[in-house]
């Protein structure tokens, strides 16, 4: 089973009669800097998933905070390409450490307001979560503006699965 957070594990029920542990948005904890908390945070991630029987989580979200208008900004760790990567490749090896599935989402342009390069923000990050911690599963764009979905995006895919982007030997 896949379960959406984005700050906790929402499960197969989500209201009053079925629990969830709430944690602190992501934006909290990009502002710790610290890849030791965004790791156990990943942990704790993942005994929820096992203690409500998901076994893959849809997270962490690797957008960054690029406008004020973003109203899910809560779901990011930052506007830093580097320190997004960091804290996500600690948490994708948080949770997975607990062998739930862990799924980095949204990648490519899904924080663009205008038109933007993704190559200088939006590969490095990814390649940073993926090239630590094997992931399960990604999640693509649903609809960018003016851009082909990402799933279906032939450089996008083909940039940033493991054997293509990172050699056997790395």
């Amino acid at each position: 089973m896949l379960s959406d957070g984005p700050s906790g594990v929402r499960g197969e029920d989500f209201d009053e009669r079925h629990d969830s542990l709430s944690l602190p948005s992501s934006s909290a904890l990009g502002a710790s800097w610290s890849l030791d908390v965004a790791r156990r945070y990943g942990q704790v991630v993942g005994q929820e998933a096992r203690r409500k029987g998901v076994h893959a989580v849809l997270g962490p979200t690797i957008n960054l905070h690029r406008s004020p208008l973003g109203g899910r900004h809560f779901e990011a760790f930052s506007e830093d390409p580097v320190l997004t990567a960091r804290l996500a490749a600690a948490y994708v090896d948080g949770v997975q450490s607990m062998d739930v599935g862990a799924t980095p989402k949204h990648y490519i342009a899904n924080e663009a307001e205008t038109d933007r390069s993704c190559q200088g923000t939006t590969f490095p990050r990814w390649k940073a979560c993926t090239a630590h911690c094997p992931r399960t599963s990604s999640s693509g764009t649903p609809a960018a503006r003016r851009w082909p979905r990402a799933c279906r995006n032939s450089h996008a895919a083909n940039s940033t699965t493991p054997s293509a982007a990172f050699p056997a030997s790395a």
